[in-house]
C-alpha cells in the first residue's frame, strides 16, 4: 500500500472510531434520560394508584356498627392499616393518614412479636343520638409461647348520611398504639 492510501485507511478507521465512542455516550445519555422519566412516570403511577385506592376506600362501609368494628379489629390482626382505614369517618381516616406517614407508611402496623392474635367485642352501648353507637373492644396479643397482654379499645362508631356505620372516634390503652399505626399520645419522646 502506498503511504497516501494507508494515511487515508487510518483515517476511515479513525472515524469509525470516534463515531463508535459518540454513538456510544449518546446511547448511555439517552438512556439516562429514559430511565429518569420512567423512574418520574413510576412514582406518578404509583401517587395516583394510591389516591385512587384511597378514593374508592371512602365509598366502602359497614352495615352495622359491630361489623365496622370487627372489620377494625381484622386490621389490626392481620397488621393491615388499609383495613382499618376502610371503616373510618372521612376525619378519622384523614387524622390517620397523617400519623401513618409517621408510624406506618407503608401502612403495615404492629410488631413482628407479640402480634394481635385476636379481638372480641365485648359491649356495644347505644348513645342518645341514634345514629351513635359505642363499641367496647378486647385485643389480645400473644408470641409463640402464649397469651401476653389484653388492652382495651373503645370505638365511638357513627351512621353516615350513605347509611354505613363509621369509626369516629378510637380511645384505646397505651400498649395498643403501637398495633394501630397512631401516634401514642402518652409516648413523650
Amino acid at each position: 500500500m502506498k503511504p497516501n492510501k494507508k494515511y487515508k485507511l487510518s483515517i476511515v478507521i479513525l472515524m469509525i472510531f470516534i463515531h463508535m465512542i459518540v454513538f456510544a455516550v449518546l446511547g448511555i445519555f439517552i438512556k439516562g434520560q429514559s430511565e429518569s422519566r420512567s423512574e418520574a412516570s413510576e412514582e406518578t403511577y404509583c401517587e395516583s394508584r394510591s389516591r385512587l385506592q384511597i378514593e374508592a376506600l371512602r365509598h366502602i362501609g359497614a352495615c352495622t356498627p359491630e361489623g365496622a368494628s370487627a372489620v377494625w379489629g381484622k386490621g389490626l390482626k392481620k397488621q393491615n392499616a388499609a383495613m382499618q382505614f376502610s371503616v373510618m369517618t372521612d376525619r378519622l381516616g384523614n387524622e390517620y393518614i397523617e400519623n401513618l406517614e409517621v408510624t406506618a407508611p407503608n401502612w403495615v402496623v404492629g410488631l413482628p412479636s407479640p402480634w394481635v392474635e385476636d379481638y372480641k367485642i365485648n359491649k356495644t352501648a347505644k348513645t342518645t343520638d341514634d345514629n351513635k353507637v359505642m363499641v367496647v373492644m378486647d385485643i389480645f396479643t400473644a408470641k409463640t409461647e402464649g397469651m401476653v397482654d389484653e388492652y382495651k379499645a373503645i370505638l365511638t362508631v357513627v351512621k353516615e348520611d350513605d347509611g354505613y356505620w363509621r369509626i369516629a372516634k378510637i380511645s384505646m390503652d397505651e400498649g395498643l398504639y403501637v398495633y394501630t399505626g397512631f401516634y401514642n399520645p402518652y409516648n413523650k419522646t
